[in-house]
């Protein structure tokens, strides 16, 4: 696993978060922080 492994890994995760946030952000402010709190709970502890 090189660094175009870990350069493609932080862009998807990039998008996932943006992607999230951005529905979230249409429909009700206050489930962003819990949402991004869960999806970086579920990062790290994929690492």
């Amino acid at each position: 696993k090189g660094p175009l492994f870990l350069l493609f890994t932080f862009l998807l995760f990039y998008l996932f978060t943006f992607f999230i946030t951005f529905a979230l952000v249409l429909r009700r402010k206050q489930g962003i922080l819990f949402i991004l709190f869960y999806v970086q709970n579920d990062f790290q502890q994929a690492q």
